[in-house]
C-alpha cells in the first residue's frame, strides 16, 4: 500500500562523487547521503534561486566525505555550503535526489 507523506527523508541513499584526474581519467568515490524528499513545486522554486539554497533544503547528512588530512568531515551547514561549490559534490547531490525522488533503484554496492 503506498502511503503519502507529507515530510520524507531518505536516510544512508548511496551516491557517487566522480573527481577528473590527469589524462582525461577520473576516479569515483561512494558516499551516502541523507535527502529531504521534496513537493516537486517546491523544489522548482528553490532550483530557481540556485544549488545553495536547494541544498540547504535537501541534504540532511552524509557519510564518506574526508577533509585534506583524511579525517571524517562532519556534516554541518559551513561543510554543505563549501561543498555545494564543488562541481563534483553538485551533481553527485543532483543525481542521488533524483534518484530518490522517482524511486528509482540506487547503484549497487
Amino acid at each position: 500500500m503506498f502511503k503519502f507523506v507529507k515530510d520524507r527523508i531518505v536516510k544512508d541513499w548511496p551516491a557517487d562523487i566522480k573527481v577528473a584526474l590527469d589524462k582525461g581519467r577520473s576516479k569515483s568515490y561512494p558516499i551516502t547521503l541523507d535527502l529531504k524528499i521534496l513537493p516537486a513545486t517546491q523544489y522548482r522554486d528553490l532550483a530557481a534561486q540556485g544549488d545553495k539554497v536547494v541544498f540547504e533544503e535537501i541534504v540532511q547528512g552524509w557519510s564518506g566525505i574526508h577533509d585534506e588530512d583524511g579525517n571524517e568531515l562532519s556534516f554541518s551547514d559551513e561543510n554543505r555550503d563549501a561543498l555545494a561549490d564543488l562541481p563534483a559534490f553538485n551533481q553527485a547531490v543532483v543525481r542521488a535526489y533524483l534518484q530518490a525522488s522517482s524511486g528509482e533503484a540506487s547503484r549497487k554496492n
